[in-house]
């Protein structure tokens, strides 16, 4: 398989809207990269521009060592899958799949080899002789991938293939996409807008905001340690608690202050200025009222199944989400106490978003 380097890469369309902002990334060979982030940011735009459905304002775009910044699609080499499935409706599967190679005009012998090999990995030999609309929104998917597979590209470029399948559809066949990753080893880019798709995918994340790349790293990383508060508030369900107070002495401790609270730190890395202040609601420990840090008074239970969600009313005012197990027992009124573990907490600078 191979890899793809992107140098610089901008578009800005006749309108003066720059969809995508001097990006630099390398796609490994075999790697699965997820391109996550909110709807405009770019991601579709910067996927289109490596397959050459779009055209580049500026940079370049490499495979390996060739560049393609100006070949026209069909010289990249490169499989794409949309959202829809796009199969031709009055073919059979076998028929959707040999089509890209009986355009290639390739020997009868080899489509069938393909197309065999195909529909065993993503095991839908018994549909060969079906009709798309005899299929299920899984299988047609499948289909889809299929027909990228039986061409032995350079890489696959999946523009949000799983966003319309039901949820638990959705959840199998991400499992079954990450499987075929591992027995093809191909490289991929997969845009998506789904956090947990991504988390739950990528060897890498690429966080992308208004045509930029916030933070390029593994999950876990991304996760634990956000580049910054847009990456910590996007990733994560419920998003990560941030709040904009100043970090100053209190009573000969250094201590985050905020309207009503005080939280003493044993560790900051910026004093005597505004910063946020972020921690994950599965972070946060409850305990009885006097026994935390501070006290909170619950104003709203979420029960979406193996935890509940407490919408908590700090003193001051300020809003806080905490994560609990389902055998907690809570009413909406009640007064808790709140512990904010120090070695769990995220610091951003209140002005650049950055992590300090």
């Amino acid at each position: 398989m191979s890899a793809i380097r992107l140098i610089g890469v901008a578009k800005t369309f006749a309108n003066g809207h720059q969809a995508v902002a001097g990006i630099d990334l390398e796609v490994r060979s075999g790697e699965l990269l997820v391109l996550v982030g909110p709807s405009g940011c770019g991601k579709s735009t910067l996927l289109r521009l490596i397959a050459g459905l779009d055209s580049l304002t500026q940079g370049a775009v490499w495979i390996d060592d060739r560049e393609v910044t100006h070949l026209p699609p069909q010289q990249r080499d490169l499989a794409m899958v949309f959202q829809s499935y796009a199969l031709y409706p009055h073919m059979t599967v076998r028929e959707n799949l040999a089509f890209a190679l009986r355009v290639r005009r390739a020997r009868a012998g080899e489509i069938e080899r393909r197309v065999a090999e195909a529909a065993a990995i993503l095991e839908i030999d018994g549909l060969l002789d079906r009709l798309p609309r005899q299929l299920s929104g899984g299988q047609r998917q499948r289909v889809a991938l299929g027909r990228a597979i039986v061409r032995h590209p350079a890489a696959f470029l999946l523009d949000e293939p799983l966003s319309n399948l039901d949820a638990s559809l959705r959840v199998q066949t991400r499992a079954e996409l990450a499987r075929l990753h591992r027995r093809l080893g191909a490289t991929i880019i997969h845009v998506t807008h789904d956090q947990e798709e991504a988390l739950t995918l990528g060897d890498r994340i690429a966080v992308l905001r208004e045509g930029r790349v916030e933070q390029l790293a593994d999950p876990i990383e991304v996760y634990r340690r956000p580049a910054t508060r847009f990456v910590a508030g996007f990733l994560g369900s419920p998003a990560m608690n941030v709040w904009n107070g100043e970090v100053q002495s209190a009573g000969g401790q250094v201590a985050f202050i905020l309207p009503g609270f005080t939280l003493p730190l044993t560790d900051a890395p910026i004093r005597g200025a505004s910063v946020s202040l972020g921690v994950r609601p599965e972070d946060i420990e409850l305990a009885a009222p006097g026994q935390g840090d501070t006290n909170a008074t619950v104003d709203l239970i979420e029960a979406p199944g193996a935890y509940l969600i407490l919408h908590l009313a700090l003193p001051g005012g300020d809003a806080l989400r905490a994560s609990v197990a389902t055998g907690h027992r809570f009413a909406e009124g009640d007064t808790v106490g709140v512990r904010f573990p120090r070695d769990r907490l995220h610091y951003f600078d209140a002005v650049t978003g950055r992590r300090l």
